[in-house]
């Protein structure tokens, strides 16, 4: 199970690559396996953040570029949260 995970997770990640600046690599973070998300805006978000640079350079004004954006800033909003919740309890 573990290992055909994996495997979708570095197929999409080979997609994004090979894709750099398409709006079809927003549909690829999306991607579920086993009902869950492979890409996670908590643990992954350097991978978000990748996507929306490539996407802001050929797209910048279009609403999923933006969208992106705005989801990203808010994953980062609620990490910086968590870390400040989590930091008090020590």
């Amino acid at each position: 199970y573990k290992i055909l995970q994996l495997r979708q997770t570095e197929m999409i990640r080979g997609f994004l690559k090979e894709n750099p600046g398409s709006l079809s690599s927003i549909i690829a973070l999306y991607r579920k396996f086993d009902n869950h998300y492979l890409f996670s805006l908590k643990t992954d978000l350097d991978v978000y953040e990748e996507v929306y640079e490539e996407l802001n350079k050929t797209m910048p004004n279009n609403p999923h570029t933006l969208g992106l954006k705005s989801l990203i800033n808010r994953a980062k909003r609620m990490n910086e949260k968590e870390r400040m919740r989590n930091a008090s309890q020590e």
